[in-house]
């Protein structure tokens, strides 16, 4: 028996002076009979990044067959969860 929970997530992350981003990771969006999950990482501009996460588990009774899928699931979920994101420095000239 898999206990159903929600869990949300969203920082406002503020960049120091003379930082810029170069790259996020997409937005990514999981579902299946276990749950969703959802993550995404907007530039607002002047230094500020927005970070969103939701997962949403659902209470159920699985057959035993499901495990490795159940374990996929949340393996996606730790992949995306540890993503990064690339800055650079501001040439100052």
């Amino acid at each position: 028996m898999i206990e159903g929970f929600l869990d949300k997530d969203e920082y406002l992350i503020h960049l120091e002076e003379g930082l810029e981003v170069e790259a996020l990771q997409a937005p990514v969006t999981i579902e299946n009979k276990f749950g969703t999950y959802t993550m995404s990482i907007e530039d607002l501009g002047d230094g500020t990044l927005k970070y969103k996460r939701k997962l949403q588990i659902d209470k159920g009774l699985y057959p035993k067959e499901d495990y490795n899928t159940y374990r996929d699931f949340w393996s996606s979920i730790s992949k995306y969860d540890n993503s990064k994101i690339v800055l650079l420095i501001k040439n100052p000239n």
